[in-house]
């Protein structure tokens, strides 16, 4: 765990919500030296607070489908665990896989183009590592949101939302605009000029696609990978489930606008509600579900969590 000051949590509060923004921009907003928190976020850095940058792409605008699956493994020796987690990784279509608790041990996430490309790679996991897995559960994620972490400075600001899978049509990109989202979805920071270079094109064709991408709202955001147990923080999953539906929206508001809640997931077909917390302590995981119960005894039903033990895979962008 770092122990971080009042500067360095505004710091990474500002790149949470955008991590593009200049040196200078940052400085005005934090109202210290342009020099100084340059110096901060190299620091952050090399202490490992900060994985990255990343680039929030709406990946449905793609043409992909995003699937989540749990799985449960029961007398899987060793080596084939190892083989197993090796081959989700590096494995094209996984774009998220974790270690976690309950009763599950793993859970990742899938890209798809159709019902049949996930059929492929389902039926292709099973043939290999199948006879190891007890139980598991797949469902559809049918819209999800990042949230910016507003537990982090504490000023009381409304959330910013980062919608990465929703209803929509389809952009039609070419091979440039596929090649600027890869670059940027490496490194959010990463400048115009090395953007160009990379991507085999001038500054400003690169700037005006870079835009364009934002206006089409295929790029819905940069933000920054914080590594949350080195803020000293633990994370948690929370599946939902409510006596009716009547009151579904005021309570996914109240539950949404806290500050440690940090992403949400519709899915089709599993609980109730999805979103996800990062919290200092399970006390004050339970303090804040107990919060949610308290205010609404009639209508919440009840829920099961899992904690994050291990990230094996983050990608920000489907293979194209």
């Amino acid at each position: 765990m770092n122990e971080l000051n009042t500067i360095d949590r505004k710091i990474l509060s500002e790149l949470d919500k955008d991590s593009r923004r200049p040196y200078s921009a940052l400085a005005k907003k934090v109202r210290i030296k342009k020099d100084t928190v340059k110096y901060r976020i190299g620091r952050l850095l090399e202490s490992g607070v900060i994985d990255g940058f990343y680039t929030v792409i709406d990946y449905s605008k793609l043409g992909f489908l995003l699937f989540r699956l749990y799985i449960q493994t029961e007398g899987i020796p060793e080596t084939k665990k190892q083989e197993l987690i090796k081959y989700l990784k590096e494995h094209k279509n996984v774009n998220l896989l974790f270690r976690i608790t309950g009763i599950y041990n793993l859970s990742f996430d899938v890209w798809i183009r159709d019902i049949w490309e996930y059929e492929k790679f389902w039926y292709g996991l099973i043939e290999k590592f199948g006879v190891y897995f007890s139980n598991y559960h797949s469902a559809l994620k049918t819209r999800y949101t990042e949230f910016s972490r507003n537990y982090l400075a504490e000023d009381g600001k409304e959330k910013l939302q980062f919608t990465i899978s929703q209803k929509t049509e389809k952009e039609d990109l070419d091979e440039l605009d596929f090649r600027i989202l890869t670059i940027i979805s490496k490194d959010a920071r990463e400048s115009l000029v090395n953007v160009a270079k990379n991507a085999g094109t001038s500054v400003v064709t690169a700037r005006e696609r870079l835009r364009q991408l934002v206006r089409k709202k295929v790029v819905v955001g940069f933000r920054t990978m914080l590594n949350y147990e080195k803020l000293g923080y633990q994370y948690y999953k929370v599946d939902l489930w409510f006596n009716n539906m009547e009151r579904y929206v005021q309570i996914m508001q109240k539950i949404l606008s806290h500050p440690n809640v940090i992403y949400t997931e519709r899915t089709l077909v599993t609980s109730h509600f999805e979103f996800d917390l990062e919290v200092k302590d399970f006390r004050q995981f339970i303090s804040i579900m107990d919060g949610f119960e308290k205010e609404f005894p009639n209508d919440i039903k009840r829920y099961e969590y899992y904690t994050l033990i291990k990230n094996y895979k983050t990608n920000y962008l489907p293979a194209l």
